[in-house]
């Protein structure tokens, strides 16, 4: 039973429970109005979970993608989610209430176990990205950022082909916790050496192989 991969335990346990609907690009999901009572669960997409600053700015502190659940820490904690939650792509994501998932995990223990994995696993991300944030500069966390976002995407980056995000300074600056000024520092540097190229509202890595070696940790390392 501990051989279990709670993405795809999730995906079969939950696959006629809840119901499904489609959240588009940067529409809020509203935990906050009946707090506790849903557990969500991405079959298609990618979700960011945001903490709100004392600026007025969202930092991004964990990318969730297809297969993932969240909304767990509200449902047991018993209290209000305290991140908010927002799809960064058209993303179909099922909907299943308190009392059905509870149900399920009356009747099947190894479900129990996959939701361990799965909050054990986002634990150790939240943990990584905490480190990045006080211990490592701007450079490093620029760096690990847009590699973290590249394979959130499936983009392959050990072809050290380019890769183009739709994602600009404002999106890094969130995602990383670095201010503003140092983000763009970063990516006029980046640029100057001819790592990666800046549009309105994309960057384009030109070689992922020498961001790594600014970031010196793979996102798979990351995320492991």
């Amino acid at each position: 039973m501990f051989d279990i991969d709670p993405k795809e335990y999730f995906a079969e346990a939950l696959k006629t429970a809840g119901w499904d609907r489609v959240y588009r690009k940067g529409e809020p999901i509203p935990m906050d109005e009946e707090p506790g009572d849903y557990i969500y669960f991405i079959i298609r997409g990618k979700v960011a979970h945001m903490i709100h600053d004392s600026m007025g700015g969202d930092n991004i502190i964990l990318l969730l993608s297809d297969g993932d659940i969240f909304g767990e820490d509200a449902m047991f904690g018993g209290g209000r989610s305290l991140t908010a939650s927002e799809p960064l792509e058209d993303s179909m994501i099922k909907r299943v209430p308190k009392g059905e998932f509870a149900e399920l995990l009356s009747r099947d223990g190894d479900l129990y176990l996959a939701v361990i994995k799965s909050l054990t696993r986002k634990s150790r991300r939240l943990v990584m990205d905490l480190m990045d944030i006080s211990f490592d500069n701007a450079y490093r966390r620029v760096a690990i950022g847009l590699l973290m976002f590249a394979d959130m995407y499936g983009e392959d980056q050990e072809r050290d082909e380019p890769v183009t995000l739709e994602i600009g300074p404002a999106g890094i600056c969130s995602m990383t916790g670095a201010g503003m000024e140092s983000t763009e520092q970063v990516l006029n540097e980046f640029s100057r050496l001819g790592i990666l190229e800046l549009g309105d509202r994309s960057v384009t890595i030109n070689s992922p192989g020498a961001l790594r070696e600014w970031a010196d940790l793979t996102v798979e390392k990351l995320f492991r």
